[in-house]
């Protein structure tokens, strides 16, 4: 089913259930205090013309859905905003800022993604974040997607990333035999071939990566393990089993 709503139009907490939506200019908010969401639940919103126009003056929680933002229409957020299973495609000229001053947050979860631009080079679509309270969350295996380099995204607030928000215990009973090794040297070329991988030949050789400072290994040392034996990043307060790495010193031959 599609609906078209030709006019510009408000909405006050309301909640769309399936189907295709496209809008010309379209205005959500909320009564009732900020937590009040306008939600879209498996709905593909299309906004187009260089006219056309969401902004979401409520937080709102987009689940199983997808927005197409076409030409140059426009994308504002001003509160939480939820994605899950969801996309949303700023294509052509199109744009979406989000802002906020109140602790909010732009979410992804459960493979969402913010896809900048559809790869065409003439696209100068854009996505900017700003506010000093305002937070974007990449969860489970969600990501932000720049289409070329004409596209453009910009964060003044704070980024937060994670491969799952599952948390986990015990160990890793079937450590990998994989070794990745990191080759260092005082040559101040080494690594720009993109060689940083590769064991130097000689002292003059381009390969490894250039260490700019003095190496310390302490027996005092701590760190922290985020990733979990599975290759996910754990919650916060909880154990997680690793084999811890091993280190090994070899003079260039």
């Amino acid at each position: 089913m599609l609906l078209t709503v030709d006019k510009a139009v408000s909405l006050q907490n309301c909640a769309f259930q399936g189907g295709t939506v496209a809008i010309k200019d379209l205005t959500v908010q909320f009564a009732g205090g900020k937590n009040a969401y306008t939600t879209f639940n498996g709905t593909n919103l299309l906004v187009a013309g260089n006219n056309g126009a969401l902004i979401a003056n409520s937080a709102i929680s987009v689940t199983g859905s997808t927005f197409i933002f076409n030409d140059a229409s426009s994308f504002k957020t001003n509160y939480q905003v939820d994605l899950s299973a969801s996309r949303i495609n700023v294509y052509d000229n199109s744009t979406m800022l989000s802002a906020g001053s109140d602790g909010s947050s732009v979410n992804l979860s459960n493979s969402s993604q913010i896809v900048i631009g559809s790869g065409i080079r003439t696209s100068t679509a854009s996505f900017a974040v700003s506010g000093s309270a305002f937070n974007i969350n990449v969860y489970d295996n969600s990501s932000i997607v720049l289409g070329n380099q004409n596209n453009a995204y910009s964060n003044s607030s704070k980024y937060n990333a994670a491969s799952s928000l599952t948390t986990c215990t015990g160990t890793d009973a079937a450590p990998h035999a994989d070794a990745v090794y990191l080759y260092l040297t005082t040559n101040a070329s080494a690594g720009s071939g993109g060689q940083t991988f590769i064991q130097p030949t000689s002292t003059s050789s381009t390969s490894g990566l250039n260490l700019t400072a003095p190496l310390v290994i302490s027996g005092s040392a701590k760190s922290k393990f985020i990733v979990n034996a599975t290759g996910k990043v754990s919650g916060s307060d909880t154990t997680c089993g690793m084999n811890p790495p091993v280190f090994g010193f070899k003079p260039v031959p």
